[in-house]
């Protein structure tokens, strides 16, 4: 707890996005180690529209990684799911699987 209350927020959401990991999933973690999310919102704005954050690009690269053939529907469900847990959204997804 005593690291939590220490902990800057910004610098935290940049060391999971930079582990490759989604909005949602970075929310969730922030949220286990009990670390105070009340501007998160805000600051992955500001991040992004700073140009320091990118979910879709992070998505994209995320899926390049892997070696999913997204033309192959079976494949395709199995990168969505990976992509979901990993913390994207559909739109990151989707905008993922269009290029």
């Amino acid at each position: 707890e005593v690291k939590a209350e220490n902990a800057d927020l910004r610098t935290e959401i940049m060391k999971l996005f930079r582990k490759g990991k989604g909005k949602s999933l970075i929310l969730r973690e922030l949220r286990s180690r009990l670390i105070d999310v009340e501007y998160f919102e805000d600051i992955v704005c500001k991040l992004e529209e700073c140009g320091d954050i990118d979910f879709y690009q992070s998505c994209n690269d995320v899926l390049s990684k892997k070696q999913f053939d997204v033309s192959n529907s079976a494949d395709k469900s199995k990168a969505y799911a990976y992509l979901s847990r990993r913390g994207f959204s559909s739109d990151e997804i989707k905008e993922a699987f269009s290029t």
